[in-house]
């Protein structure tokens, strides 16, 4: 190869390598502007130095012509040597911009992926500024509770599940389609994914399902957190596996002091190469060895550089990841009160020190403050199985007590509501004074109506529901409703009582029983609704009063026949008082559905007397009221409640086992509001005493339905204390109850 081919090469190579770092320039990346101006730099160099050494070259030709044979081979050899010097220069130029692309590109990849990690960041900032928004929105709720219903709710929870879903999936698709060298590493996260869409559509089907706003709040927040957690449990992962492999890059990648250390080293031999031909080359070329070196440096120094941006980026996104996973540890802790109240700090003080000290999850929802001191309301629906005895551990009370500055001599307690999942706190600040009963007592008869005017209130009633709960008094209480109407009537009309409780010690009736099984239950409202058939179309019929106890077990014990003693119900509850038929039904739970398939409308159709704390729960579930209506009932039974207890307190009267202790119950009417009512003590009513009147009134004998009492069934002999006719003599003019196993005098049998 000749010196002008030569020439020509590296004249198209200089061009070439000036053309592509001008376009260099005018892209917007830096630090590619920064190798552009650089190359533009080495490009005219190259084409100066070509000129000058073809300057050389031609001059030396020229003096060649005069020079004798020896001093041409001598300058040949000259030209010679530094034609390889120039081509061994250009080797090493090559070699050169090789390493430096290598290092753009590299540096360019680190930049997308500190991209990456920022844009990631911000995600998980506008996360946790959308999350506490959503908790705000959730809290604020909490005092629209009047706006709220299920519909909604489920519309929320199904919204953040989708943003959620959305959310895992885009982050996911980002890192695979960003790096999809690391494809195998998020098949897991895709799988888990997978598996925690599946789970959280299951729990959003069942929660679906729920209608109670109690279950509806406390489930839907729990089961907000749970899908937020989990989402956000996903995009960490997949975060984690990218910073840990973003390690491996930059293990594979070259350390600064060793790029230094080769740099130096080919400057060195550049600086080498340079001095072998410095004698013959102009002052030109030391320019360029001189801006070769620079250049290399700048090269040094931007590395540096971005090597710590890169470092210190990623540093930051690991702080950010644990800052926000310290903040959904907080999210985690239980809820307190808002507002710098004795009572809320109070509260938020024992929160915060049951989740310190044995990570139980109480929610404080609400405190009130009471005559004798407050009460605080916790929800424990995160702690569901949460019990008496671990609130009470070690010496817990007296920790409470020190947190609420309990009245000296008295110990907060903990009241249980396993319906609704809460506990209440009671905590006593003072005692009541003395004074305080007689203005209760004055309010008290404002709101019920006495027990003296019992049986004025209740005269009309004919269709009655009458719940409490066990050992309430409800037997006594039906056995005085039935009589109390029957003597309005002077006795006028027939009882016919089936109590499936027979000979059990609750058996308080004395009074005859027409049935004495659950069967028997089914066969006495039959019996009801065929008296309405056979009635229809007809006046002038003689009162019949039917009594059914233990309706709830009746439907428990029946089996399949539980669906027809149901649809015998609603007739009976609906149409019995038009065919002059009365109908008594006795149960436990104040809940309209404790009986499958009856709802508050078919109750609706009857009176409903409600004893003691089944007041309570009945307002809260009554649907005909407005809320200020049931906020005035809640009042009221809370002071009738309060009274009560004072009042047998005080009398030294045992509610379940002393007649005469003081007791209310809640009338629902067909119309009006309901209201309270004093109940008379039990056994103010003898059966006798009011069905004997119907022979001294009765004018007009009716025989209807050959099932009951025949025209001689008053002819029959009946124990005077259970009203048995299972009797047998003893001899001396004496009988002998087989029931009861008493024994009387011939003289005191009832006829």
């Amino acid at each position: 190869m000749n010196f002008n081919q030569l020439r020509n090469k590296l004249f198209i190579a200089s061009v070439s390598l000036g053309l592509a770092s001008t376009v260099g320039v005018f892209i917007g990346n830096d630090k590619l502007k920064t190798l552009s101006f650089s190359g533009i730099g080495a490009g005219i160099a190259s084409v100066i130095t070509l000129e000058i050494i073809a300057g050389i070259t031609t001059k030396e030709n020229e003096n060649i012509k005069k020079l004798s044979l020896e001093d041409i081979k001598h300058k040949d050899k000259v030209i010679r040597d530094n034609e390889k010097t120039i081509v061994n220069l250009e080797s090493t130029i090559k070699i050169k911009l090789q390493d430096i692309e290598k290092q753009y590109q590299y540096l360019s990849n680190l930049e997308s992926i500190i991209q990456n990690q920022e844009s990631l960041i911000n995600t998980k900032n506008s996360e946790l500024i959308e999350a506490s928004t959503a908790l705000g929105d959730l809290k604020g709720k909490l005092q629209n509770i009047g706006e709220f219903n299920a519909s909604e709710s489920h519309r929320i929870v199904r919204k953040t599940y989708d943003r959620q879903v959305k959310k895992v999936r885009c982050v996911i698709d980002a890192m695979i389609r960003n790096h999809s060298d690391y494809q195998e590493y998020f098949q897991s996260i895709l799988d888990e994914f997978e598996s925690y869409k599946i789970k959280f559509l299951k729990k959003i089907a069942e929660y679906e399902a729920i209608d109670t706003f109690d279950d509806l709040l406390d489930v839907g927040l729990e089961l907000q957190e749970m899908i937020i957690d989990k989402s956000f449990e996903l995009r960490s992962k997949a975060q984690q596996i990218l910073i840990k492999n973003f390690g491996d890059i930059l293990d594979d990648s070259v350390p600064v002091d060793e790029l230094e250390e080769i740099i130096n080293s080919l400057t060195g031999q550049a600086k080498e190469k340079i001095e072998l031909v410095e004698a013959n080359l102009e002052a030109d070329k030391r320019a360029i060895a001189s801006e070769w070196v620079v250049s290399n440096k700048q090269i040094i120094h931007d590395y540096q550089t971005n090597y710590t941006d890169v470092l210190n980026n990623a540093k930051e996104a690991v702080n950010r990841i644990d800052t926000l996973e310290k903040e959904l540890a907080e999210l985690r802790k239980p809820l307190q009160l808002f507002g710098d109240s004795t009572y809320a700090r109070a509260a938020n003080s024992i929160s915060g020190w049951y989740y310190s000290k044995y990570q139980y999850l109480l929610d404080a929802i609400n405190w009130d403050e009471i005559e004798t001191g407050f009460k605080i309301l916790f929800s424990i629906r995160r702690n569901p199985g949460l019990t008496e005895k671990e609130l009470y551990t070690d010496n817990s009370r007296e920790q409470l007590a020190a947190f609420t500055n309990a009245l000296h001599g008295t110990l907060p307690e903990f009241e249980f509501n396993r319906q609704n999942s809460t506990v209440t706190l009671t905590v006593q600040l003072r005692r009541v004074t003395k004074t305080s009963i007689e203005k209760l007592e004055t309010d008290i008869c404002k709101i019920w109506v006495p027990a003296s005017k019992f049986e004025s209130y209740v005269k009309k009633f004919e269709r009655v529901r009458i719940t409490a709960g066990s050992t309430g008094g409800k037997s006594p209480t039906a056995k005085n409703l039935a009589l109390a109407i029957m003597k309005t009537r002077s006795g006028n009309g027939e009882i016919k009582l089936f109590d499936p409780q027979h000979g059990s010690k609750k058996d308080f009736w004395n009074m005859p029983k027409a049935g004495t099984s659950h069967a028997d239950n089914l066969t006495g409202l039959k019996e009801v609704c065929d008296l309405i058939e056979s009635r229809k179309n007809s006046d002038s019929h003689r009162f019949k009063l039917y009594i059914f106890d233990e309706i709830d077990n009746t439907v428990s014990k029946l089996g399949k026949q539980s669906s027809e003693f149901r649809e015998l119900l609603k007739v009976a509850s609906k149409e019995g008082s038009h065919s002059d038929i009365g109908v008594i039904f006795i149960g436990q739970s104040a809940d309209a559905n404790e009986i499958p398939g009856m709802t508050h409308s078919n109750w609706n159709n009857l009176v409903q007397l409600h004893i003691g704390s089944n007041a309570g729960i009945a307002i809260d579930k009554i649907t005909t009221i407005t809320t200020e209506d049931k906020t005035r009932l809640l009042e009221q039974y809370r002071k009738i409640q309060e009274y009560c207890d004072r009042k047998n307190n005080d009398l030294g009267l045992d509610i379940y086992t002393d007649p005469s202790a003081y007791r209310f119950a809640l009338v629902v009417p067909l119309t009006g509001l309901p209201k309270f009512i004093q109940l008379p003590d039990f056994d103010s009513y003898d059966y006798a005493d009011v069905m004997q009147k119907q022979s001294e009134n009765k004018s007009k004998p009716e025989v209807e339905n050959p099932t009951v009492y025949t025209s001689d069934e008053n002819s029959v002999p009946k124990c005077p204390h259970c009203y048995s006719v299972n009797l047998k003599g003893n001899g001396n003019g004496r009988k002998k109850c087989k029931d009861c196993n008493k024994t009387f005098a011939d003289s005191k049998v009832i006829y």
